[in-house]
């Protein structure tokens, strides 16, 4: 661990540094996990790690004409480790039966074929596919199932593969040390 506290592990010429941070209650819009109506303490926004993923809640505003409830979601960031850009996030949020999310991609791959999820080898769900690109990056929606999220939790790391134009595979490593505790914590704090 480094001194900053922030945690670095490289893999393939990728660094994932998992960051917290204003980025992660930036990112908590849309249809994030919520039902709660306060998080711990009166807090107003709350923010935790569990090993290498981020747990990032608001609290709702009373005046911000909300709806009332707080929102949570589960981060992680994989940076490029001399530039320390950004080559890849993974936002993930529950509502109470399934989690979905999306992962922010780095430009230059082939849209039509996809990205595949794999973790040991093993495929977790089909293709996922992407729905739009924004200035930092190409998104792609996510879903789990039970059996796909069991699947995921197998081991402690796994793999987006997507192909660039030249036809060439580009993979991107995330950890998923954690995640299941951060999900128990973001429905223990949403319901």
């Amino acid at each position: 661990m480094a001194r900053d506290g922030k945690k670095t592990m490289a893999k393939g010429g990728v660094a994932v540094r998992l960051l917290g941070g204003l980025w992660g209650c930036v990112l908590l819009s849309g249809v994030s996990a919520y039902a709660a109506s306060s998080l711990p303490n009166g807090a107003s926004s709350l923010r935790e790690r569990y090993q290498d993923w981020d747990v990032a809640c608001l609290a709702p505003d009373d005046g911000a004409g909300g709806d009332g409830h707080v929102q949570c979601a589960m981060q992680q960031q994989a940076l490029e480790p001399r530039s320390h850009r950004r080559v890849m996030s993974i936002r993930l949020e529950t509502d109470g039966t399934q989690v979905r999310g999306v992962a922010t991609v780095p430009f230059g791959l082939d849209l039509v074929r996809g990205l595949t999820l794999t973790n040991a080898s093993q495929p977790v769900g089909d293709v996922y596919s992407f729905s739009t690109c924004l200035p930092t990056g190409c998104l792609v929606p996510l879903s789990f199932d039970d059996q796909q999220w069991a699947s995921l939790l197998k081991e402690p790391k796994a793999v987006f593969t997507a192909m660039t134009f030249s036809g060439k595979p580009m993979k991107l490593f995330f950890s998923t040390k954690g995640l299941d505790q951060a999900l128990q914590r973001v429905r223990s704090l949403t319901q």
